[in-house]
C-alpha cells in the first residue's frame, strides 16, 4: 500500500479550499500531469511546472523545492533546496498555502449491475466527487482516456477537487457537509436517482447520506462507505443493498436471510 498524506490546499486569491489525497512522494506544480498530485492553477506564472515535492523519510517529512521562484516554509524562502518539515507543516507557493491535515474520509465505490468494482474515490472537503457522462468528459477533453473501461458504463466518477475538472458538466456530485456525505443533483439533471431503492425527488437538490447507503444514478450503482468497512451485500438480485455484519442475519431492507439469499461479505 502506498504511503498516503492528505493536503489542504488554500487559494488566498479566490478563497477556494479543498483537500487532496496524495501518495507519497507528492509532487506539486502547475503542469497538467497526473504526476502533479497537487495541481496548481497555471495562470499563476510564478508557479513552476514542477514546483516541489513532499516526501516522508525515517526522520519525518521533507520538502524539496525545484522551482525558479521558490517557496516559503516557516517564514523562510526555500529555492532549489531541501528542508525538513514539522508534522503540521505549511508550505506557501505564490497565493497558495499547502498544509497537512488529518481526516477520515468517506469512500464512494461504483459497481456494475453484477457488483463488480469499477471505481473508488474518497470524498474529501471541497467540491467532492462528480458523476458525469463519459461522453461529456470525452467531448470536453478528447485526448483524455476514460477511467472507466467497463463495457456499457455510461457514467464516470471524477475528482472535482482537481481544478481541471471544475468545468466538466456533471449529473450530480457527492460532497461533504459538516463531515457527512450528501448527494447534490445538478439543476438540469434528468437522470433518475434512487437511495436504497427509494426514488429521490427530482427537485430535491441535496440528499443526506449515511454509511452503507446505495445510490443508483441511472444505470450505475454507488456504495457509500467508511474505508475498510466490512459490509454484507444482500444476494437477492432485486435488492443488492448493504448490511452490517454478521451474515447470519436478515437483510434490513428486503428481510431475506442473508446467508440463504446468496449474500456475501466483501471488504473494501
Amino acid at each position: 500500500m502506498h504511503d498516503k498524506i492528505y493536503l489542504g490546499i488554500k487559494n488566498h486569491d479566490t478563497g477556494d479550499y479543498y483537500v487532496a489525497a496524495c501518495a507519497l512522494p507528492a509532487q506539486i506544480g502547475r503542469q497538467h500531469d497526473m504526476r502533479n498530485q497537487v495541481l496548481l492553477d497555471p495562470r499563476y506564472r510564478t508557479v513552476s511546472r514542477i514546483h516541489g515535492m513532499i516526501e516522508r523519510t525515517s526522520r519525518g517529512f521533507v520538502y524539496t523545492d525545484s522551482s525558479t521562484s521558490g517557496s516559503r516554509v516557516g517564514g523562510l524562502v526555500v529555492r532549489d533546496s531541501r528542508v525538513a518539515l514539522s508534522p503540521s507543516f505549511e508550505i506557501e507557493i505564490e497565493n497558495y498555502t499547502i498544509s497537512r491535515v488529518e481526516i477520515t474520509p468517506f469512500v464512494i465505490l461504483s459497481t456494475t449491475g453484477k457488483l463488480d468494482e469499477v471505481q473508488r474515490l474518497e470524498v474529501l472537503p471541497g467540491r467532492g466527487i462528480g458523476v458525469a457522462e463519459v461522453a461529456a468528459i470525452t467531448r470536453r477533453y478528447p485526448d483524455r482516456k476514460p477511467t472507466v473501461q467497463t463495457p456499457g458504463a455510461t457514467l464516470e466518477m471524477i475528482d472535482l477537487n482537481r481544478w481541471t475538472n471544475w468545468d466538466i458538466d456533471a449529473v450530480g456530485r457527492f460532497e461533504l457537509s459538516d463531515n457527512h456525505p450528501v448527494w447534490v443533483a445538478a439543476e438540469r439533471a434528468r437522470v433518475a436517482v434512487k437511495r436504497n431503492k427509494s426514488p429521490v425527488p427530482a427537485g430535491q437538490g441535496r440528499t443526506p447520506l449515511a454509511a452503507l447507503d446505495v445510490i443508483e444514478v441511472g444505470p450505475m450503482r454507488f456504495e457509500v462507505l467508511h474505508p475498510h468497512e466490512p459490509r454484507v451485500v444482500c444476494g437477492y438480485e432485486r435488492c443488492h443493498l448493504l448490511n452490517p455484519p454478521p451474515l447470519e442475519a436478515n437483510c434490513r431492507f428486503c428481510g431475506r436471510h442473508l446467508a440463504n439469499a446468496g449474500g456475501f461479505s466483501r471488504i473494501l
